[in-house]
């Protein structure tokens, strides 16, 4: 695949009400979609920004991702929260 197709695209807190169209948008795309919500993960973002315990964490959709033509790093696996 030539990756300079690729997007990511970020969807701010601000701006969340409109992450499951921004995701509907970029499906079967080479985008990766992040976001900054509770709910992010859930609503198309591939990768999603939450705060717990007063610390940053990474939640991954792998599966979404992967539906996107995207690779997903052992490394980021094994640091994220896995949700689907």
């Amino acid at each position: 695949m030539d990756k300079s197709g690729c997007l990511m695209i970020s969807v701010p807190e601000s701006n969340s009400a409109n992450l499951k169209t921004v995701s509907a948008t970029a499906a079967g795309k080479p985008a990766l979609t992040s976001s900054e919500t509770n709910v992010g993960s859930k609503k198309g973002a591939g990768i999603n920004f939450v705060m717990v315990d007063y610390k940053m964490k990474v939640e991954l959709n792998k599966s979404w991702v992967e539906k996107q033509g995207l690779k997903v790093s052992g490394v980021l696996v094994s640091l994220s929260i896995l949700v689907s």
